[in-house]
Formats: structure tokens, C-alpha cells, sequence
């Protein structure tokens, strides 16, 4: 597989990539929603529910979570939360964003959204289809038909 950074760290730039445009542009763009804080919790609260469901349906079907060694998948998960989207856990780290992005009221950095997904679907998504087509064949390509890759 191509991957090369952790989903974990490719979050985490992003986060400081957005820290960074609300430090150096934080009078260009000001959203002025209501109740920023308030939504952005709700947003968090539901990214840690997909996160941790996720997390636990790779240990209850005794496979790995790690995306770069994804040769030591044990089984395909379609059960559960997988059966509202094919990544979950890049669900809850959109949803993270989002809601910093909510946090800092700033327009330039909610930019920073697409582009994640942008990313993640080029670099980290399409090499795990590839991988888990080529491990799982015509049971992963159903499975890709039935549910949808974000929500």
C-alpha cells in the first residue's frame, strides 16, 4: 500500500494547519455563527461515538485498526456502525474538524474540511479499497455497493 502517514497524524496537521490560518487570518473571514461552541460539542460528541463504535467493531471482529499494515486484517467489519459508512473512524475525525472549525469562527479554515476529505480519499481511502478488494474480493465489492464511503 502507498500510505504513508497515520490518518491519527494527517488529522492532527490539519488541526495545526487550521490553528495556523486562524493565527496569521483571524480578522479576514469571521463566521459569526450562534452558538459555535455548543454545535461544535454536539459535532465532537458524535465523531467520538462513530470513532469509539468503530474501534470497537475492528476488536470484536479481532482485526487490526491499523491502516498501514492493513495485510493483518483479519476479516472484513460490515456489521454495526459500518453499515452507516464504510470509515467511521475518518467520519469522526471529519467531524473533529469540522467542529474546531466551528470553534474558531473562521472561514479560511473551514477550507481545511474539503481538503481533508480530499486528501483522505485520494491518499488513505482509495489504497484500502485496493487492498481490501484485492483481500476480499466480490464479498468487499457488495459491501462497497451496499454503503456508501463517508455517510
Amino acid at each position: 500500500m502507498k500510505l504513508k502517514i497515520p490518518p491519527a497524524i494527517v488529522t492532527g496537521i490539519f488541526v495545526g494547519l487550521m490553528w495556523g490560518i486562524d493565527y496569521f487570518f483571524n480578522e479576514v473571514g469571521f463566521l459569526g455563527l450562534p452558538w459555535p461552541n455548543i454545535i461544535a460539542e454536539v459535532l465532537l460528541a458524535i465523531g467520538v461515538l462513530f470513532g469509539v463504535l468503530s474501534i470497537y467493531q475492528f476488536h470484536r471482529n479481532t482485526t487490526t485498526i491499523d491502516p498501514l499494515n492493513l495485510d493483518q486484517t483479519a476479516s472484513l467489519v460490515t456489521d454495526g456502525i459500518y453499515q452507516l459508512s464504510r470509515n467511521p473512524m475518518y467520519v469522526a475525525f471529519l467531524l473533529l474538524l469540522i467542529a474546531y472549525s466551528l470553534v474558531l469562527q473562521n472561514i479560511l479554515s473551514l477550507f481545511c474540511v474539503p481538503l481533508f476529505v480530499v486528501y483522505l480519499n485520494r491518499y488513505q481511502i482509495e489504497p484500502e479499497e485496493e487492498a481490501l478488494l484485492e483481500k476480499f474480493g466480490d464479498e468487499y465489492r457488495e459491501y462497497r455497493q451496499e454503503v456508501r464511503r463517508w455517510i
